[in-house]
């Protein structure tokens, strides 16, 4: 684990290099992380989910995460948004 990982928390992720601050890039990972669960259940719903559906699903959270951070997430915090 690098020192980098060990900063960071379930709820506090601690990253100085991002144009964002902790408790923001906190609300928008609880709001990925939120949102990804919506999508999860309508595909279980309409018995939809593939690997694919689940995989986009991820894939668009990571983006928008890239977008408002300006950096691609930290295995740590795609862990924490996705388990």
């Amino acid at each position: 684990m690098s020192s980098k990982d060990k900063n960071i928390q379930i709820n506090n992720v601690n990253n100085n290099s991002s144009s964002i601050s902790s408790a923001e890039k906190n609300e928008l990972m609880k709001k990925l992380e939120t949102e990804g669960e919506q999508q999860l259940k309508n595909l279980q719903l309409k018995n939809k989910l593939t690997v694919d559906s689940l995989t986009d699903i991820m894939e668009d959270g990571f983006s928008e995460f890239k977008q408002k951070t300006g950096k691609n997430p930290t295995y740590a915090e795609m862990r924490a948004m996705y388990g």
